[in-house]
């Protein structure tokens, strides 16, 4: 029997793959409109949203998708483990191909689909394991734990791309060769560390998918995405101004909190 869906997830995960062609294919990269392309650094444009949106959609989707495992946890998290391990050797082919002219000793471990397989491997078993309570929690003390991390180091610049510790942790683990070197330094932002602050992304999905699926009346489920985004809103620039700026390339908490709002309000529309 088919399962039925939710077609506001679909409408968001098509919207997601529409705007993704867009940006990736600008028609000339020589001239590329300012909104198509990344913030250089800290701040964003339409383009940073679109890999958080990726990450939403899995948390939301499993939402759903979990609660036809209620009575089998040691099925899903075998299918959460399959799935994880999967999607990153998938991920790590792709970084290889060809094959023929690709030597190991310069093969980048990271990518998007290992970032993907990663937070959705540790999200999933956060969210499958533990009480709604504790995955809410378990959100919390990743953005903070994340921020205290990064400024732990005691670096006067800790946030820079130049001494960020997702970056020297790359670098002390995996070597140059293995990471990114596309913003003219080693420095990966799908980085080890990073993935850390992207469970959070797919946590606030699950968590998104829980509250539109225990309420039936779609003016309070558009009132409920309303009031969450305009809360997460406030919280992102207000962590920025207390010194975390909203940074995709390291995956800043603010970052983490600024995608979801803008993830409520498409959803909020659907409903409307």
């Amino acid at each position: 029997m088919n399962k039925p869906r939710l077609l506001s997830i679909d409408v968001l995960r098509g919207m997601t793959i529409f705007f993704m062609i867009i940006v990736n294919t600008p028609g000339t990269w020589e001239y590329v409109y300012a909104p198509l392309q990344h913030a250089k650094w800290n701040g964003w444009t339409p383009t940073d949203l679109v890999f958080p949106f990726f990450v939403f959609i899995v948390g939301l989707s499993m939402s759903f998708s979990f609660t036809a495992f209620k009575t089998d946890r040691k099925l899903l998290v075998r299918k959460i483990l399959i799935r994880t391990l999967l999607i990153f050797l998938v991920g790590l082919l792709l970084n290889w191909y060809p094959f023929f002219n690709k030597s190991l000793n310069d093969l980048r471990i990271f990518g998007v689909l290992q970032r993907i397989a990663l937070a959705y491997g540790l999200g999933a078993l956060i969210c499958a394991l533990l009480n709604i309570r504790w995955v809410f929690i378990s959100l919390v003390i990743i953005l903070f734990g994340y921020w205290g991390i990064l400024l732990s180091t005691g670096d006067t610049d800790p946030l820079s791309l130049e001494n960020n510790l997702v970056r020297g942790i790359d670098l002390y683990l995996f070597g140059e060769h293995h990471i990114y070197h596309g913003y003219g330094i080693p420095f990966d932002p799908e980085g080890l560390l990073s993935t850390l602050p992207t469970v959070g992304t797919v946590i606030l999905g699950f968590l998104t998918g829980g509250m539109i699926q225990n309420l039936s009346d779609q003016y309070l489920k558009i009132r409920n995405l309303v009031i969450a985004g305009s809360i997460l809103v406030a919280l992102a620039y207000g962590w920025q101004e207390l010194g975390f700026p909203i940074n995709k390339p390291i995956w800043s908490s603010s970052y983490v909190l600024l995608t979801g709002v803008w993830l409520c309000y498409f959803l909020q529309f659907y409903f409307g």
